[in-house]
């Protein structure tokens, strides 16, 4: 349905099925599964500043798995590589 984002029309998702719509906000499209909404997307442009309190909040907090855990990430040219305490896990 959005063509900015590659999505277009209802997908077939672990046999069911999955929507995306423009959102009730303005620049946001909403991800929907069996009718109800998962995710809102806000699609508006950032710079990397706007993500300096969320980034500083969860490398600092004790609520947050990445102080209480190991991780570490490897982007390689084919996937990215990310291991943790009790995981491994591939992404293409």
């Amino acid at each position: 349905m959005d063509g900015r984002c590659g999505i277009r029309g209802p997908r077939l998702d672990a046999g069911r099925t999955a929507r995306s719509r423009r959102g009730g906000a303005p620049g946001c499209l909403d991800l929907s599964r069996d009718g109800s909404r998962r995710f809102r997307l806000d699609l508006r442009p950032r710079v990397l500043s706007d993500f300096l309190a969320g980034s500083w909040y969860h490398r600092t907090t004790t609520d947050s798995h990445f102080t209480r855990s190991l991780v570490c990430s490897r982007r390689t040219e084919e996937r990215q590589v990310t291991l943790g305490d009790r995981s491994h896990r591939n992404r293409a």
